[in-house]
């Protein structure tokens, strides 16, 4: 809703102008001296104002041309509304500052649009409010790390109408291209961190045929760091995706370090069982102890087997803290495998689709409420 001032002697079309306003959804102040206009103006700041021509003790070309001398008032969208119709009053309009000359009679849908469109205009553009990156990483092999930040993804990309990238960081070749049964010919090991550019990371990223983007990690296993590149694509990337989900690699190298505490969630993937449980434990001990500590992160229990060595209550009792997440076995995953998609995007009713767009909804919210 709009605040527009309406100034004009004629008491009864103000009265209508007023009420075609309000029957448009904005509210108006009506002012029928326009000696008091400029002072009134300054008090209030609307977001427009509709201007009379012909008016006693000050015509309406004049006070517009002093609203645009006005500092606080320069940029106010200005509509001069008249009963004159030749070309010159158009012209007179325009050269004293008004951005739209409209006569008199006017239709309330057509004045109410063009209102709107001056507003819209010179409105400042909204602040672009960066992507949100959420990490997974483990350093217990096999407890699906990667299946389950691929179908978080996939969650993500399926409910909701963000924009999503999935980053496999992964340093022993590329899982997630394996999942996707996928042969990239392009990864972000291609990139130059000096001076790095969107045009030069949006070329390495694929879309999957199921419509998931994905920046592929080096297909070769590499024990070289790349901090640095961590680093530049940590900055870049939410300047131009709404969710990244990152695939951190399974140890603590200076690559993982960084993300883990630069980026704004992460999530401990463990199996319910007392190798990865006991490597959990240690994790967080490491992580707490260092000096700049993980931003967010909690933990994700996936229960990749179907039985389970040790039931949920004895996970969290060992880790003495509750697990928000917890993804049942699901025997449809290995079909997922074969089929070369995240299951989320072929079996909503699926256990672990189920769970993931839990997830999805609730890290969803929390971005809403700004909490990450």
């Amino acid at each position: 809703m709009a605040h527009i001032f309406i100034i004009d002697d004629d008491r009864q079309l103000l009265q209508l102008i007023s009420v075609m306003l309000e029957r448009g959804g904005h509210a108006s102040t009506t002012i029928n001296d326009p000696r008091k206009a400029l002072d009134e103006l300054q008090k209030s700041k609307p977001d427009a104002v509709i201007l009379d021509v012909m008016m006693p003790g000050l015509d309406g070309h004049t006070l517009c041309r002093q609203i645009r001398e006005t500092p606080d008032l320069a940029d106010l969208p200005i509509i001069i509304l008249t009963a004159r119709s030749q070309n010159i009053d158009r012209k007179a309009a325009l050269d004293s500052g008004a951005d739209e000359y409209m006569r008199k009679p006017v239709m309330p849908k057509e004045l109410i649009a063009k209102l709107e469109e001056l507003i819209a205009a010179k409105s400042p553009a909204p602040a672009h409010q960066p992507g949100v990156i959420i990490g997974f990483y483990s350093l217990r092999g096999g407890v699906g790390t990667t299946t389950m930040a691929l179908n978080f993804a996939a969650a993500l990309h399926k409910h909701s109408d963000k924009q999503v990238c999935f980053w496999d960081m992964s340093s022993a070749g590329s899982p997630a291209a394996v999942y996707l049964r996928h042969s990239p010919t392009t990864h972000w090991g291609q990139l130059d961190p000096d001076n790095l550019t969107w045009d030069q990371v949006d070329a390495q990223i694929v879309t999957h045929r199921s419509g998931l983007r994905f920046l592929p990690a080096p297909t070769l296993p590499t024990s070289a760091s790349r901090t640095d590149l961590a680093a530049a694509l940590t900055n870049l990337l939410p300047q131009h995706t709404d969710y990244i989900v990152v695939d951190l690699p399974s140890n603590l190298n200076p690559d993982t370090l960084f993300l883990l505490q630069n980026i704004n969630l992460t999530f401990h993937v463990l199996a319910p069982e007392v190798i990865s449980v006991h490597l959990a434990q240690q994790t967080s001990k490491f992580l707490s102890d260092l000096e700049d500590g993980v931003k967010q992160k909690a933990y994700l229990l996936n229960q990749n087997q179907i039985e389970s060595p040790m039931p949920p209550t004895a996970v969290e009792r060992a880790l003495k803290t509750r697990i928000p997440f917890k993804i049942a076995h699901d025997t449809n995953q290995a079909k997922a495998i074969s089929a070369g998609a995240p299951l989320t995007l072929s079996n909503a009713k699926s256990p672990l689709p189920a769970g993931m767009v839990r997830m999805a909804e609730m890290i969803q919210q929390r971005v809403d409420r700004g909490e990450l």
